[in-house]
């Protein structure tokens, strides 16, 4: 195997990663929702927009296979 091919080989992945925000965005969103200070709608987009943001920190980081329906 050649350095190339070696270095092609080796991929960078991630099994779990922290859904709940840096601030447990997430998590303050669900509660505010059941509390009914958050709508349906801001719940879905605070979601949404941490999922977005998670998946740019784990590319700009360099890993390869970004973990999917880690919301679900």
């Amino acid at each position: 195997m050649t350095t190339k091919s070696a270095a092609a080989a080796a991929r960078a992945t991630v099994y779990g990663y922290p859904r709940q925000g840096r601030d447990r965005e997430l998590k303050k969103a669900i509660e505010g929702y059941w509390k009914g200070r958050v709508t349906a709608d801001s719940l879905r987009s605070t979601a949404a927009e941490l999922r977005r943001a998670n998946w740019r920190r784990l590319a700009g980081a360099g890993v390869h296979e970004v973990p999917t329906g880690d919301f679900s």
